[in-house]
């Protein structure tokens, strides 16, 4: 029981960094020492529910089944360990998102301040995981926390007021692949395309019960491009650990620092009309900011990570 509600508090600070714009979730569950057992546990579940398709389909023609299903030995996904995640990371979306949206708006610099500190330490924990520190790996590092950094920068210029499925559908692709990599935002990905307004409402008004069935449409057309991507990425994703684990390592490391610029607690926010953040200008700590408690932030951030790596179990592979 207790290992479920750690993993859950894990799901619901992964889900509330999702939620915010430039917080990435995967570079989060790097941090709480689950990313790898995550990949790990997507992955073994499409091949669990690939095999169950199968075996219950072969059931249906009166094929005989044997222990062994496909003629593959049986998957069994870590349940125990990914539901409890999983229903976290819902439950943001579905009865925190007006307190975290509440909570960015009144108190930003203070929200930014937390994730600073974790995602500082996990920058630490990822650097360790990297066996053989070459120069090209270094490289790797550099490049990719340039490209991300540059890329972060983008101010998303367009929004879509009702946007049809075709439309939702290969957004919710690229948004569902940057949700699985370390420091870029699935929530970012829908500003890039106009869409993060429309699809907080639309998450607002299934908790209401009043979806109208344009929105339906729009809902099943974003899970079906979210499963297309989530299927096919899941998979590359794990084979990259499995054959080239310290460039994979090398590339997020390289993907969380250039994501520190989203999350630098020290800025000034710029307000639309209609008090919602458009756009950050960073500052340096002034008479603006109550200094001491920013920092302060950043070490419990910091210092959550380093607890939680003491409570959990050591960074391991990903494993077949």
């Amino acid at each position: 029981m207790i290992e479920f509600v750690r993993n859950y508090i894990k799901g619901i600070i992964i889900g509330i960094a999702e939620v915010i714009p430039g917080v990435s979730g995967s570079t989060l569950a790097l941090s709480l020492n689950v990313y790898d057992d995550f990949i790990d546990f997507l992955n073994d579940f499409l091949a669990w529910l690939k095999q169950k398709i199968g075996f219950h389909f072969s059931k249906l023609i009166h094929v005989r089944s044997f222990s062994m299903v496909n003629g593959k030995v049986p998957v069994n996904p870590n349940f125990n360990f990914g539901l409890p995640l999983l229903l976290g990371i819902i439950s943001v979306y579905f009865l925190l998102i007006n307190l975290v949206g509440f909570l960015i708006k009144a108190i930003p610099n203070y929200v930014y301040s937390v994730f600073f500190g974790l995602v500082t330490a996990s920058i630490l924990k990822v650097w360790v995981s990297i066996n053989k520190k070459t120069l090209a790996n270094v490289f790797v590092i550099f490049v990719s926390s340039i490209f991300i950094f540059l890329l972060l920068g983008i101010k998303p210029s367009i929004v879509v007021i009702n946007p049809d499925p075709i439309y939702i559908f290969f957004a919710a692709i690229f948004v569902i692949t940057a949700m699985l990599l370390p420091g870029i935002s699935g929530s970012f990905v829908l500003l890039v395309f106009g869409i993060y307004e429309y699809m907080i409402e639309l998450v607002r008004s299934i908790t209401k019960l009043s979806i109208s069935p344009h929105d339906l449409l729009n809902l099943l057309a974003f899970v079906l491009g979210a499963l297309i991507s989530f299927i096919f990425f899941i998979k590359f994703i794990k084979t990259l650990f499995l054959k080239f684990k310290d460039a994979t390592y090398s590339v997020l490391l390289g993907l969380m620092i250039g994501s520190l610029r989203v999350i630098f607690p020290f800025f000034e926010p710029v307000f639309s009309s209609d008090g919602k953040i458009i756009d950050k200008v960073p500052a340096l700590p002034n008479n603006n900011y109550n200094t001491f408690l920013i920092f302060l932030l950043i070490a419990i951030g910091f210092l959550v990570v380093k607890l939680i790596e003491k409570l959990g179990k050591q960074p391991k592979d990903v494993n077949v």
